[in-house]
C-alpha cells in the first residue's frame, strides 16, 4: 500500500476518485498549485471539492500551504516528495525548485544557533530569472 492509501486510511478518511485525482495532480507538479489551478485541470472535480480537499490534505500533512506574496499554493508535503526550495521571479512568476543540502544545514545550525527548535522551514528566493534579469 502507497503511502497516500496509509495516511487516508490510518486516518479514517476514504479514498475517493476526487482525492485521488487531486493527489495525482500534485504528484505530477513541477511546481505549487492554487486551488485555481487545481480546479482549472480537473474540471470534473467542482472547485469547493477541491477546497476541501486541499483542507483535509492540509490536516492530514499530505500538502502544504506554500506563500507566493499574497497567494497559497499548494504541494506535496516532505513525507511525499523531496525536501527543496523555490526561486520565484517577481518578473513573470516563473517557480524553480531548488534542493541544496548545505542549505539546509546552514538552516539547521542557525535555528539551532539562535535557540529555536526546528518543527519546518520552507524558503522562497524572490528574484529574477534568467529572460528578465
Amino acid at each position: 500500500m502507497d503511502s497516500f492509501e496509509k495516511t487516508m486510511q490510518d486516518s479514517n478518511h476514504h479514498i475517493t476518485l476526487p482525492r485521488k485525482h487531486i493527489f495525482a495532480m500534485l504528484s505530477d507538479a513541477d511546481v505549487p498549485m492554487g486551488v485555481g489551478d487545481l480546479t482549472a485541470e480537473l474540471q470534473t472535480i467542482d472547485r469547493s471539492t477541491v477546497y476541501r480537499t486541499i483542507e483535509l490534505f492540509v490536516e492530514l500533512g499530505v500538502t502544504k500551504k506554500v506563500w507566493f506574496g499574497n497567494e497559497t499554493k499548494f504541494e506535496l508535503s516532505d513525507d511525499f516528495q523531496e525536501h527543496h526550495h523555490h526561486l520565484v521571479c517577481e518578473q513573470c512568476g516563473l517557480i524553480t525548485k531548488i534542493f541544496n543540502k548545505d542549505l539546509e544545514k546552514i538552516l539547521l545550525k542557525t535555528t539551532k544557533k539562535s535557540g529555536y527548535k526546528h518543527l519546518r522551514h520552507q524558503l522562497e528566493i524572490i528574484g529574477l530569472c534568467g529572460s528578465h534579469r
